[in-house]
């Protein structure tokens, strides 16, 4: 959580060798994020990032039937093709996505939701595997608006 603790809204990727979506580690400062239709929901914390790769992270409880909250959401699945039983994970960017996702999130932190429009702040560790790989993106978002 430290790296997306600097202040402002960041996103910090680490991911191994062999990541199909981010292999290294990169830092991104975010001066604006573009909310997609889905943070209006109470169940999904999805923002684009707009920077030259475009990044997407998308966090979802819509499958527990529950609002998300503090806590770790593991047996995370593609979102989108999540099943019941199961949070939905997907973090892409730079034309690089997964077929398949599998892996974990964990909200540290977040206020707001669709009583007035959009998340105040939102915080989360996450790892996520793509396509049945061993290869991991780890990292963090923090996101102020």
């Amino acid at each position: 959580v430290a790296p997306c603790l600097a202040g402002g809204s960041i996103v910090y990727l680490d991911g191994d060798p062999g990541d199909g979506v981010h292999p290294g580690i990169e830092t991104i400062s975010v001066p604006s994020w573009l909310a997609v239709p889905s943070n209006l929901d109470v169940d999904t914390f999805s923002y684009y990032v707009e920077t030259p790769a475009d990044w997407s992270l998308t966090f979802s409880s819509r499958q527990l039937g529950q609002p998300l909250a503090v806590g770790r959401y593991d047996n995370a699945m593609l979102f989108g093709s999540d099943r019941a039983g199961h949070p939905g994970l997907l973090i892409q960017g730079d034309s690089r996505s997964c077929s398949n996702v599998s892996g974990w999130f964990q909200i540290e932190s977040i206020s707001g939701g669709p009583d007035n429009g959009t998340f105040h702040t939102f915080t989360a560790t996450f790892e996520q595997h793509c396509d049945d790989l061993s290869a991991a993106l780890r990292g963090c978002v923090h996101f102020e608006n």
